[in-house]
């Protein structure tokens, strides 16, 4: 086994391979502790963990790691080693617990090689027509219209997409790399654990798709936008590039020709009588039935019955303990860390944008104030070219009127008919809303705040490290990447912050 060890690691240097193949070896002989031990390969030295089952969550080091144990077991020393390398290749990776020294033997240069990749494909139109009508069986239905969709067209984008999925398939087979598709439902941390890398074929919402579930940020996820006519694919690597293009990518990703980013993601804390119920997938939520659609509330009203019973399935779960609400009052509270992060944005308000969102907000460690609005969105940096920007970006119009009545008002000649200057000012002040995916701060806006007596003035957007929101909600939810939606009503806290080891792995190209 030595030998093997000794072997695969011949590209690193001597110390560090001999490091490597010892300490595998004396901690997998170590049958005491192998469930709660994990392999740091960047310092190579090895760590321990509260649980294996939680490796890429309850990680506090920093350092990327890889299962060492009874866990290690199902994966092979080739894959082992492959997810040192690659975690080892990038110098931009947060390291406090690692040491210079033992960096910089290995060569700066990005690596990636994985021996298993995850495909993710989208769900197509077609696919989810399909799903709600056996009546799209074949292509003899073009001229149809479904839902105001021509059928002939949906059968152009479902065929270009399945065409572009094949020809990804066949570039990882070519360079013998073993593969799997699956769908949003087969999408499972089981399928993730089985892979080195993840490949999202789709468009942004697919990429999302993907990133919610990753929770090791040593395993990097790839996007490729496979239908660039209709999709932006911000989040993707080729963007709008067409399939011709692929082998092309594949060849710098394999080569090197890359940098590694790490985007920040969302932690989402729940506190409360709801914080353990079930949430609405709402990818899914239209292939349901129209009388199930409000079936979580029947859910959520049971689940509190049960727990004041003493009978619910989640009873022994939860740790209750007291909590201070803005109000002062000591409330108990079930809590629990949300097993999915947001990549792009959190949002929270109530369900029908018609009404008005009650809640109590708090900005780092400041105090509560009083919110009425339609609703918070909170994002990352890379959330802030989406939502968050459309909330706050400048148009033209608005521009022009207030340069109007700043030249009325101060009686100065103010060019504000003229376009090029609009547009000049609008993208200086649109391109400051943006920030990097890497920075560790959240950017919140607060949509059409509600100002008086009673609610006082309040920063309408702005940054933070942490905030933390309270509920006054009769029919509230919070939505993470707008596919996940959790019930927040009345009582329910949630707290939102950003930690280092969630960061997910990320390429983009030089």
């Amino acid at each position: 086994m030595v030998q093997a060890v000794q072997s695969m690691t011949s590209s690193i240097s001597a110390a560090a391979a001999a490091t490597l193949a010892a300490t595998s070896i004396r901690y997998l002989a170590d049958a005491s502790f192998i469930s709660h031990r994990v392999l740091c390969v960047s310092c190579l030295s090895v760590v321990v963990i509260s649980c294996h089952r939680c490796l890429g969550y309850l990680n506090t080091v920093w350092c990327p790691v890889v299962p060492v144990g009874r866990y290690a077991q199902r994966h092979s020393w080739k894959r082992l080693f492959a997810r040192t390398r690659m975690a080892i290749s990038s110098r931009r990776m947060p390291n406090v617990n690692c040491h210079k020294e033992q960096l910089d033997d290995v060569d700066s240069k990005p690596y990636f090689n994985p021996s298993r990749v995850l495909v993710l494909s989208k769900l197509t139109r077609l696919d989810f027509e399909r799903r709600k009508s056996q009546k799209l069986e074949d292509e003899e239905n073009d001229g149809v219209m479904i839902d105001g969709a021509d059928c002939s067209k949906l059968w152009k984008q479902h065929n270009a997409h399945y065409s572009y999925l094949k020809r990804i398939c066949q570039e990882l087979s070519a360079r013998n790399i073993e593969y799997k598709v699956v769908q949003r439902w087969d999408y499972n941390p089981e399928a993730i654990d089985w892979s080195d890398a993840v490949i999202s074929a789709g468009g942004d919402g697919t990429y999302l798709l993907a990133a919610s579930k990753i929770r090791e940020r040593s395993k990097p996820l790839i996007g490729i936008n496979t239908d660039p006519t209709s999709s932006e694919g911000y989040l993707c690597l080729m963007k709008k590039r067409s399939e011709e293009y692929l082998p092309d990518a594949l060849n710098r990703l394999f080569t090197g020709d890359f940098t590694w980013t790490w985007r920040q993601r969302i932690r989402v804390t729940l506190s409360g009588k709801n914080a353990f119920a079930d949430p609405v997938e709402l990818y899914d939520q239209q292939l349901m039935y129209p009388e199930y659609r409000w079936s979580e509330h029947v859910r959520e009203y049971e689940d509190v019955r049960l727990r004041s019973a003493g009978l619910s399935k989640f009873a022994a779960q939860p740790v209750i303990h007291s909590s201070c609400g803005p109000s002062g009052d000591i409330l108990p509270s079930y809590e629990r860390i949300l097993p999915y992060l947001a990549l792009n944005d959190v949002f929270i308000g109530e369900s029908l944008s018609s009404r008005v969102s009650y809640y109590d907000l708090q900005v780092d460690d400041g105090t509560f104030t009083k919110q009425k609005s339609s609703g918070l969105t909170v994002c990352t940096g890379t959330g802030s070219t989406s939502w968050y920007f459309n909330i706050n970006k400048l148009t033209d119009m608005c521009l022009k009127d207030l340069l109007k009545l700043v030249s009325d008002e101060f009686d100065v000649q103010i060019p504000y008919e003229d376009d090029s200057v609009v547009d000049k000012i609008c993208k200086r002040f649109n391109d400051k809303l943006v920030f990097s995916p890497e920075d560790p701060r959240l950017a919140y806006a607060v949509r059409d705040p509600v100002f008086n007596a009673t609610f006082p003035p309040f920063p309408s957007r702005g940054f933070s490290r942490k905030m933390v929101i309270q509920s006054r909600g009769y029919d509230a939810h919070l939505v993470i990447d707008g596919g996940m939606s959790y019930i927040f009503n009345h009582g329910t806290i949630a707290k939102l912050e950003i930690n280092a080891q969630d960061a997910l792995r990320t390429v983009i190209f030089r």
